[in-house]
């Protein structure tokens, strides 16, 4: 895959992916944990280092939600801090929008990646994958067609890419027989997709 700008202009990775996901959706908080899940890093201390830089410039606000700790019998409700970009930086809309401009492009990288989990015969991207704008999509972001897919590698491949752009990407799997008869009846999930701005990154089908 190509090379991430942002990693590289500020010769972090770690940072590159936490700034993508704290400036992706406005006013969204995430606890410590979600954003070492979502930035796919190891270390908690690695994430507790880069939000108190960021905190230290301004450019973060902090607060307390209530969430569920332990199992069974032991469940209890705690406070956990959450982090969100702080909109009230006067730095915060330039941030955001030199962030969004420096998005990974879609390219063949991603089907390199996807053709370790089965015989690919169609890719397509659309919504999250298309939209720099950080908008809210209710439909699928990436239609993959194949044959004897694993989904786990599938999954794998995928989170890796949100953590790079950070944002969920929402899919679906299909066999190229379903794909076929979802595309004959004219199914919602399919037009959904096809009736909007998308992207073909790979077609070996050949039914569009």
């Amino acid at each position: 895959m190509q090379k991430d700008f942002l990693s590289e202009f500020l010769g972090n990775q770690a940072r590159a992916r936490i700034l993508r996901l704290l400036t992706a959706v406005a006013d969204t908080e995430y606890t410590l944990d979600e954003i070492r899940k979502k930035a796919q890093m190891k270390s908690a201390a690695a994430v507790q280092r880069e939000l108190t830089v960021l905190a230290r410039l301004g450019l973060l606000k902090t607060g307390l939600v209530e969430t569920e700790s332990g199992t069974g019998t032991k469940m209890k409700i705690v406070q956990a801090k959450v982090w969100a970009l702080d909109r009230e930086h006067p730095y915060a809309q330039a941030l955001r929008l030199f962030v969004r401009d420096t998005q990974q492009p879609i390219d063949e990288g991603v089907v390199s990646e996807l053709r370790r989990s089965g015989k690919l015969r169609l890719i397509i991207a659309s919504g999250r994958f298309l939209d720099a704008d950080g908008g809210v999509h209710d439909g699928i972001d990436l239609i993959i067609v194949g044959e004897n897919m694993n989904e786990s590698k599938v999954q794998g491949t995928l989170r890796t890419i949100e953590a790079d752009r950070g944002r969920e990407i929402l899919y679906a799997i299909f066999s190229p027989k379903e794909f076929k008869f979802r595309l004959d009846v004219q199914d919602r999930l399919i037009r959904d997709v096809l009736d909007y701005p998308h992207h073909i990154l790979f077609d070996k089908l050949n039914v569009l």
